[in-house]
C-alpha cells in the first residue's frame, strides 16, 4: 500500500512540476512577446510624416509707410528625417485684408488686398534634444497678389522667399509648445502694398505620433497582463 502511494505521490509530484514549468515557460513567452512589441512600437523611425497648421501673423506695408498687422493662415506637409530635417511643401494666404493707401493731395483710400502662395520648404534643427527642438527653416514660393477697391486694380505673380528661427520647448512628449520668427522678402512686386516684412508665430502642438505608440503599447500591455493571469489561472 505504501508503495502504490509513493509512486501516486510522484506521478502528482511530476504532474505538478510539469504543469508549473509549462505555465513559467507560457508566461515567459507572454513577456518576451510584450518585449518584441515594445521595441517595435517605439522603434527609431527614419522618415515620419507632417501635416500641420502653420498659423502665421505678419505686417503689409503701404506706400505711407504704414504696417498693417494680418494673419497670413497656411497649411504645410511633407517628411521628418530622422528628426532632425524637415521637407514638403506649403500653402499661405491673406483673404480680403484691407490696407491704407496714401495718395498725393487727397485723403488715404482704405482697398481690399488678396495674398497667396504655395512654398517648397527645407528645414535643419540644429538643436535636437529631449527638451528643446531649434531650427532654421528656409523656403521659396510661388503666388499672386491682388487689390480691389476704387482705384486702379493690381494683380500680379510674385515669388515669396523666407527665412526664420523655430523653437520648440517640449515639456513632455505629447506636445510641445512653440515660437517663431522670420522674415519674408517677396521678388517681382509690383503692387502699391509692399510684401516683404517681418512674420512670427507663437503656439503649440500635438505629437500624434507618440500619443498613438504610447496608446498602441498600453493596450498591449493590457493584453499582456489578461493573458498571464489566464495562464497562472490555468495552471492551479
Amino acid at each position: 500500500m505504501n508503495k502504490y502511494f509513493s509512486f501516486l505521490l510522484v506521478i502528482a509530484v511530476c504532474l505538478l512540476t510539469t504543469a508549473g514549468y509549462a505555465q513559467q515557460r507560457k508566461i515567459d513567452a507572454l513577456r518576451l512577446q510584450l518585449r518584441k512589441d515594445s521595441a517595435y512600437i517605439f522603434r527609431p523611425r527614419r522618415l515620419k510624416m507632417l501635416l500641420s497648421l502653420d498659423q502665421r501673423n505678419t505686417f503689409l506695408e503701404t506706400s505711407g509707410n504704414v504696417n498693417t498687422p494680418v494673419d497670413l493662415g497656411g497649411i504645410k506637409a511633407g517628411v521628418t528625417v530622422f528628426n532632425q530635417h524637415k521637407t514638403g511643401v506649403g500653402y499661405y494666404s491673406i483673404r480680403n485684408s484691407t490696407v491704407r493707401i496714401s495718395q498725393a493731395g487727397s485723403q488715404p483710400l482704405t482697398i481690399g488686398f488678396k495674398f497667396s502662395y504655395f512654398t517648397v520648404f527645407y528645414e535643419y534643427y540644429f538643436i535636437h534634444t529631449r527638451t528643446w527642438d531649434v531650427g532654421i527653416p528656409f523656403e521659396v514660393g510661388l503666388g499672386s497678389y491682388r487689390t480691389i477697391g476704387q482705384v486702379a486694380q493690381h494683380h500680379g505673380t510674385v515669388i515669396p522667399l523666407g527665412t526664420a528661427i523655430d523653437v520648440h520647448f517640449k515639456p513632455m512628449r505629447w506636445f510641445s509648445f512653440n515660437g517663431m520668427g522670420g522674415y519674408r522678402q517677396v521678388v517681382n512686386n509690383f503692387s502699391p502694398v509692399k510684401l516683404s516684412n517681418w512674420f512670427y508665430a507663437v503656439g503649440f502642438s500635438l505629437n500624434t505620433r507618440h500619443i498613438y505608440d504610447d496608446a498602441r503599447y498600453y493596450f498591449k500591455k493590457v493584453s499582456y497582463k489578461r493573458k498571464v493571469s489566464a495562464a497562472r489561472k490555468g495552471g492551479r
